[in-house]
């Protein structure tokens, strides 16, 4: 009888685990990977469309292309710093002064962004562009 009950108990602990583990993983991929708003950009006019060295934390050259760095702003008017890459060897490829964007973020993380008409921007988040 005591061999069944330290079975049973070890089957709910590892049960309790796993099921505790998965909570986890599940709150932390849609809180990293998970779109929960969507920023609009309107890229300056002063901005390059040059290719440059893509470098990683360290300083190390890790591609081409061009790193960017704005401040988007959600329909609520809220503002938000998005930074992503592009990796390209061809400048035409690159985001060119004056395009307007809508990049999807996470929580934590862009997850995409698209070239869009400005006509695309929301009303309530032209002011902010401008």
């Amino acid at each position: 009888m005591k061999k069944n009950k330290a079975g049973a108990f070890l089957a709910v602990a590892i049960l309790a685990v796993v099921g505790i583990g998965g909570y986890f993983i599940k709150d932390y991929y849609d809180g990293r990977y998970k779109k929960s708003d969507t920023f609009y950009v309107h890229v300056p006019m002063s901005q390059e469309a040059t290719v440059t060295d893509i470098k990683d934390s360290n300083g190390k050259v890790v591609d081409r292309g061009r790193s960017y760095t704005f401040t988007g702003y959600n329909e609520k008017g809220n503002a938000r710093e998005v930074s992503f890459s592009y990796q390209t060897n061809d400048a035409s490829k690159l985001l060119q002064p004056g395009q307007y964007l809508a990049v999807d973020v996470s929580k934590t993380i862009v997850i995409g962004q698209e070239v869009i008409a400005e006509s695309k921007v929301p009303d309530a988040v032209k002011p902010f562009l401008k």
